[in-house]
Formats: structure tokens, sequence, C-alpha cells
């Protein structure tokens, strides 16, 4: 009697554990520091726990450096939003390291989220040593969903060269400019051979061809089902194809909250993807609004402070509100160069665009 409902109490407890409810993952990438739209992703992510216990947020990276919030305080007070919010994933962008390499390590330090990150690693005399796990396996009920990170090699030159160099030019860090997609691949199949079901890339490389890009990192790799990309700061819904021909979805929501990504795995492990306009998402989570006016008080001394004056506009724009940075020279970059020349001693002053 007994053998006979083994088998049955097997089936019982295998339904108990199937998963029901939809997992969702939230997204963004490169907020660069446009830290009001945190309360609204936070309160997105309220109204979707009211349908599902399933709900995980991530980014993409470049969260860290936009303006004032970031700079005075070399990207902590981001990460003290970013902490009340209460991400899950990320991984770096290139402008996570415009404070030094250690001040981005520090950040992640700070950060409740895991940082993931296939394709950055310490060299020293005795190897290489990845910095961030690359992939992490999370359990949904019945289903597993891997996350891996990858890193845009172009931050060696983005961000700041010296960074990554002794003294005698030798690298300390390595980005894999040559092997990233193969990173990737290593990543994912791991995280397949761990058991999940459904690969999801935090992508910082973005859609323009560059050392390494994420349409050419689809192209490239098999087993993963999204890219979530960063980077380009374009806006993307699409599907690609991989190298075995099967279709892959690349996505991306632009920059600065202009949308708050929603992916959604139902009970099939079917996938739908969504780009939110962020200024439809009504819901504002108060501890996070009322943790971004704090770090913002708290700023204000600092901001509002006069270090100079001049008898004229110092413009980024023309008449017709045109940006001129990084198109043609401008008064406000030839006194950030004079800035430095004179505080430096030195003969000439340059300052690029960015």
């Amino acid at each position: 009697m007994k053998k006979h409902l083994l088998p049955l109490l097997c089936l019982v407890l295998l339904a108990a554990c199937q998963r029901t409810e939809p997992i969702i993952i939230l997204y963004e990438n490169d907020v660069h520091c446009a830290v009001d739209g945190y309360a609204k992703l936070a309160g997105q992510r309220d109204l979707e726990r009211q349908r599902t216990p399933y709900v995980t947020l991530v980014s993409s990276g470049d969260f860290a450096q936009g303006n004032t919030v970031g700079s005075l305080t070399n990207g902590e007070a981001v990460v003290r939003i970013m902490n009340a919010v209460g991400y899950d994933y990320l991984t770096v962008g290139n402008h996570e390291f415009d404070y030094t390499v250690p001040q981005m390590e520090h950040l992640s330090q700070l950060l409740t989220a895991k940082t993931l990150c296939c394709n950055f690693s310490r060299i020293t005399p005795d190897g290489e040593s990845d910095l961030f796990p690359a992939y992490e396996v999370k359990k949904y009920g019945s289903t597993k969903v891997g996350f891996v990170g990858v890193a845009t090699p172009s931050t060696f030159r983005s961000s700041t060269p010296t960074y990554f160099i002794d003294d005698e030019g030798n690298l300390l860090y390595d980005f894999h400019a040559t092997d990233t997609y193969e990173c990737v691949q290593r990543a994912v199949d791991a995280a397949r051979g761990e058991g999940a079901q459904i690969i999801i890339v935090l992508s910082h490389l973005g859609d323009d061809p560059e050392v390494a890009y994420s349409r050419e990192l689809i192209a490239s790799t098999h087993g993963i089902d999204i890219v979530l990309d960063g980077h380009a700061h374009h806006l993307l819904n699409e599907r690609l194809v991989n190298d075995r021909g099967d279709s892959v979805t690349l996505a991306s929501t632009a920059t600065k909250f202009a949308y708050i990504g929603r992916l959604t795995i139902d009970k099939d492990n079917r996938l739908t993807n969504e780009l939110l306009p962020a200024c439809d998402c009504q819901k504002i989570n108060q501890t996070v609004w009322d943790t971004t006016q704090a770090v913002q008080r708290e700023l204000e001394a600092k901001v509002n402070a006069q270090v100079g004056t001049t008898a004229f506009a110092l413009a980024d724009r023309d008449n017709k509100d045109n940006r001129l940075v990084r198109k043609q020279e401008t008064n406000l970059g030839d006194l950030m160069a004079d800035v430095a020349r004179y505080s430096t001693g030195a003969t000439i002053g340059v300052c690029h665009g960015g």
C-alpha cells in the first residue's frame, strides 16, 4: 500500500511546487543620476507585487554619474537611493569607473544589489582574477532564471585610461576586449549547467558597433533569451537571431528613466517584454521619494555655493536650445580647460567634450 502511495505523494508535491504566478523583471539602464525616477520604479515594483510574489529589479549600469548628485559624492548618494529602492542585480557601466576603480569597487560593496560582470578582471603577477561573479541563478518557485552581467571593453578609453594601468604603463585590469563574447558564453553555459531555464543578460555594451556590442553578442552566442542593454541610450525592443538561428530579444530603456522595462515570464516560461513610459507610471514609493529628497537637501548647500562669477553666460546650448557641447568649441569648455591649466601650472589645458 505504501509503495502505491509514494508516486501519488510525489505528484502532489510536484504540483505544489509548480509556479502559477508570473515572474516580473523590472529593469532600467543609463539613469545617469536622474534620481527622481527611482521612486516611480519602486512604485511600479509595489504594483507588480500585488499580483505576483516574483518581482526582481535590475540595472544595466551607468547610474553613478550624470550630475552633482553623483559627482559631489563620488556616486555614493545614488547608491543610497538605489538601496532604498531594493535592487537585486546590476552590472557596471563605463561611467561607474569615473571615480577610480577602487571607488567603483567601494560602490559595489555599498550596494545591497549583487554586481554581476563576466569580463572584468584584475591582473596580478599570479594571473587574473574576476572582481565580480559572472552570473547568478535565482529560483522562482519551480523556475530557475540565470542573470549574467557584461561591461563594455570601451570603458578603458571612455573613462580614464590611467585608472587601469600602473606608472610603467602595465595593465592592472582587463576588460577582455578580444574575447568578450566567449566570456558571456561561458557564463551562460555555467548558468544553464546549474539548471537555469531562462537566461537574462544585463549588458552595458550598446548596440552601436564598438569593440564589443550587443547585436554582435547575440549573433555570436547561444542560450540567451533576452539581452537588457545599456550604454547607447537607445530605445530597443526587437528580436534578433543567435548563432544557432534562435530568436533573442534585445531591449533597452533609452536613458534617464524615459522608460521602465517590464519583462514578464508566464507560468509556461514564455517571455513578454514591454517598455513603459515613466510618465505613465503614476505610483510613487514614498520611502524612496523621501530618501531622494533627503539626499538632494543635503547636497543643496554645496550645489548653491558661489565659487565665482562671470559677466556673461556660460553656454552649452544655443538660443534655439540646440546642444553645443560635443559639437563645437564652447566658452564653458574653454573655462574648464583654463581651470585645469591654471590650477596645475600647465602650459596647455584640454577638456574633452564628454
